[in-house]
């Protein structure tokens, strides 16, 4: 590849030989889980990973925070200098997944961090990361005549930035998973946070060593022994209410604060158990009117006792 950008721009023979890795691990469930790791030792570029999708509908649904974008391909009308200042791009945002349909089937492509992407004809186009060596360039490509940071005026000068470079070794994990039928925002939403929770383990350990060992760290307890229930259960969640997030209340020691997410179009209908048991809240815990749904792309918070 060209060393830096003006290698690129002028075609020079400064190329460097860059060198990456894929790791390629296919799951119980047909899911293909895959780490990229990608040695940068070049200089402002942009690299992106390209899927072939089969369609050309230029069609994409993306998942965002609590929710879904339908989005489509937009044209680019080649004067676009006439009413836009800034060039229009169909590159698009999303939160951990996007999904194309075809044929009766789902694609879906699960990512970790990466933010960006676009849809041209029957590829996605995902930006694994792009760098940059200056702060306040004075003209752009797809913004002419402005500037990446006002360099014409005090205190907005040109800087280099050489950080934002990202040379080293650059870490990408994402997934694919190809489903068939019809798509389930329930399905893909747990999905991704199914990637992304950590995986709880204990270490495999053998007593008496004498390194890292655990029998020095069991201690006998100095307190009376109480009598403790062997199970206790404050509440009964069904496992299809997606919790968002749970903590103790901020006003009150005595209880908690659950935070239930709806990522769907659909409405979800609250048991009714769950309804007698809880204080309906908002976010600064102040009491709001109890409901029996949460609305589509929406939360509810609740308090319990």
């Amino acid at each position: 590849m060209p060393y830096d950008l003006d290698d690129r721009i002028n075609n020079t023979e400064n190329k460097v030989e860059v060198r990456y890795k894929l790791y390629i691990s296919i799951l119980h469930d047909g899911t293909i889980e895959t780490k990229l790791e990608f040695d940068n030792n070049t200089l402002s570029h942009r690299l992106r990973l390209r899927i072939n999708v089969l369609s050309e509908d230029g069609k994409s649904i993306a998942q965002i925070q609590n929710g879904f974008n339908y989005n489509s391909t937009k044209v680019i009308p080649e004067e676009w200098q006439k009413k836009y200042v800034e060039k229009p791009e169909n590159i698009e945002i999303f939160d951990k997944s996007v999904s194309v349909l075809h044929d009766g089937y789902i694609f879906t492509t699960y990512f970790d961090a990466i933010k960006e992407y676009e849809r041209k004809n029957n590829y996605l186009y995902f930006t694994l990361f792009a760098t940059t060596g200056q702060l306040g360039k004075p003209d752009l490509e797809w913004r002419p005549g402005r500037a990446s940071g006002d360099t014409t005026n005090e205190g907005h000068i040109m800087m280099p930035t050489p950080l934002a470079q990202e040379t080293g070794k650059v870490y990408r994990r994402f997934a694919f998973k190809l489903d068939e039928g019809t798509f389930d925002e329930n399905k893909i939403y747990k999905k991704s946070l199914e990637r992304l929770s950590p995986s709880i383990s204990y270490q495999s350990q053998k007593l008496n060593k004498f390194i890292y060992r655990l029998d020095n760290k069991i201690w006998p307890l100095q307190s009376d022994k109480k009598k403790l229930p062997k199970e206790y259960k404050g509440i009964n969640l069904s496992k299809d209410y997606i919790i968002s997030a749970i903590y103790p209340s901020y006003f009150n020691s005595a209880g908690y604060v659950i935070r239930l997410a709806n990522p769907t179009k659909k409405t979800i209908n609250l048991d009714k158990q769950l309804i007698d048991d809880s204080k309906f809240i908002n976010a600064l815990e102040e009491r709001v009117d109890s409901a029996k749904i949460i609305e589509p792309y929406d939360y509810i918070s609740l308090y319990i006792k």
